[in-house]
């Protein structure tokens, strides 16, 4: 630990620290763990509520795996379909690796949830909808991310242990760290390994829970696959673990009525964790923290300038099997529709549209949305052209722009 941290960590230090700095917000609950010290606060003097830990459920599922292969009962680069028991194309090559740090190169964007019997997911049904999945890159090359592979990685899991993936994250994980949380369905076993569905926890239980339960060896050991092109919060992934630079892992999540933040740095012993309900997690954990700990957000606002590339390799269709984003010029500049699609590839709802203002290679659009909060051209190890924005990538496509489907 750190003089930096040390000056912090008392009790009396802590809750000081985050009384002062989480009366500036509202709606919020942060909690700071440094050691064996735990301090929370919450704004208006509320009391700290649990909220549902959305996408940070695939830290739980990383955690799981990450045991087991600690306990030689699996391997980071062992076959997914192996160990599922199946041989399907779309499978083929595909690691535990390659699930978890969300590389495995198909195209989820419409994969619904999996189906469950008595809190266990009903792998059969899962499969073989995975074995109907289109394939846009090998495995391993591109990160994209999406919720298949902590599905996928739930079923081994299950497989491997004989108990649903609920009672698996109650037993080993949580009940170890006396940490409840809150349990919502008729028989409290259910629990979606990629969008937390059936489990809310508090800011404190999701600092403490990172704190005790982070592998710092298998972190410091495996590589750190990169992001494909720029994001403001991330570096990249490892072994399930997002990386925002200077030793910091964690996940970030958003529900209705509220988002949760959450990084912890091994090396020095510190985790932290917002739960807000009236704005963006991050946002608050930048004013709350920033000043004490300015490596967490070093860089992520910076842009390189670097000269981007010409508008003609920019314009053309990017294509997802849920998303559509379709680049032209206009008189004004260059200009953005985006739209969704359904199961039959028939576009949902209206198309949003956006003007484009390019800060190196990054083009922001402007009205922002959650298809375009921005783009990115980047290209892929074989070379091939693709579009990022900052969560998914959608290849380029050559599909006319046609807005009525």
């Amino acid at each position: 630990m750190d003089d930096v941290a040390a000056e912090i960590c008392t009790p009396v230090a802590l809750t000081r620290l985050l009384e002062r700095q989480v009366a500036r917000h509202a709606q919020v609950d942060v909690a700071l763990a440094c050691g064996s010290v735990v301090a929370t606060a919450s704004s208006d003097g509320e009391r700290a509520r649990a909220a549902p830990i959305g996408c940070i459920a695939k830290l739980l599922t990383a955690t799981l795996v990450a045991r087991a292969v600690e306990r030689g009962e699996l391997e980071f680069d062992a076959s997914a379909g192996d160990l599922l028991g199946v041989d399907v194309a779309a499978l083929r090559g595909v690691t535990v690796r390659h699930l978890l740090e969300h590389t495995h190169g198909l195209d989820d964007s419409l994969l619904a949830p999996p189906l469950y019997h008595r809190g266990r997911v009903d792998g059969a049904e899962l499969l073989s909808r995975v074995g109907a999945l289109v394939r846009w890159s090998s495995p391993g090359l591109v990160y994209s991310y999406g919720n298949l592979g902590a599905w996928l990685l739930s079923v081994i899991l299950e497989r491997l242990h004989g108990d649903a993936f609920a009672a698996l994250v109650h037993n080993e994980l949580l009940a170890p760290l006396r940490i409840e949380g809150v349990w919502s369905g008729g028989d409290g076993l259910r629990l979606c390994a990629a969008t937390g569905s059936g489990l809310a926890l508090t800011a404190a239980e999701l600092a403490r829970f990172a704190l005790h339960v982070v592998d710092r060896a298998a972190l410091a050991a495996a590589p750190i696959a990169p992001l494909p092109g720029w994001h403001p919060l991330e570096r990249g992934i490892c072994l399930g673990w997002k990386c925002a630079g200077a030793g910091w892992f964690g996940h970030q999540s958003a529900w209705p009525g509220a988002s949760c933040y959450l990084r912890v740095q091994p090396q020095r012993e510190v985790a932290l964790a917002v739960v807000a309900r009236a704005q963006a997690a991050s946002l608050v954990a930048l004013g709350v923290f920033g000043s004490h700990f300015p490596d967490l957000f070093e860089g992520r606002m910076r842009l390189e300038t670097k000269i981007g590339p010409a508008s003609k390799r920019v314009l053309g269709v990017y294509s997802q099997a849920a998303r559509i984003i379709a680049i032209s010029a206009t008189q004004h500049g260059l200009s953005a529709d985006a739209w969704e699609r359904d199961e039959h590839g028939a576009r949902t709802g209206t198309i949003t549209r956006a003007s484009l203002v390019r800060i190196g290679d990054v083009l922001f659009a402007q009205p922002a949305s959650d298809l375009m909060p921005y783009l990115e051209v980047v290209y892929d190890p074989q070379g091939s052209t693709c579009l990022w924005n900052g969560r998914f990538v959608l290849p380029r496509a050559a599909l006319p722009l046609d807005t009525r489907r």
